[in-house]
């Protein structure tokens, strides 16, 4: 894989159910994120850019919070389920 960007997709992902959570996808379609089910609803693990972060749920919004350069980040996500 040699997409190196940091960007996080903006355009509308559906989510699709896996065995232990979800795969988003794009129009595509193609895989965007992997979600991983955790304990807490609506909160959920996943790899973005080979960095640990995590999907969740706030104020009816979907935001990924992940770490770059030691300060956290949190971009809002589109996701239809």
């Amino acid at each position: 894989d040699t997409d190196k960007t940091t960007t996080v997709p903006t355009s509308l992902l559906y989510a699709q159910s896996t065995e232990n959570g979800y795969q988003l996808v794009d129009s595509t379609p193609k895989v965007v994120l992997r979600l991983e089910a955790t304990s807490m609803e609506n909160v959920f693990m996943t790899d973005f850019q080979g960095n640990n972060a995590v999907v969740f749920q706030k104020d009816g919004k979907w935001l990924l919070e992940y770490s770059e350069n030691g300060k956290k980040v949190q971009k809002e996500l589109n996701i239809k389920f």
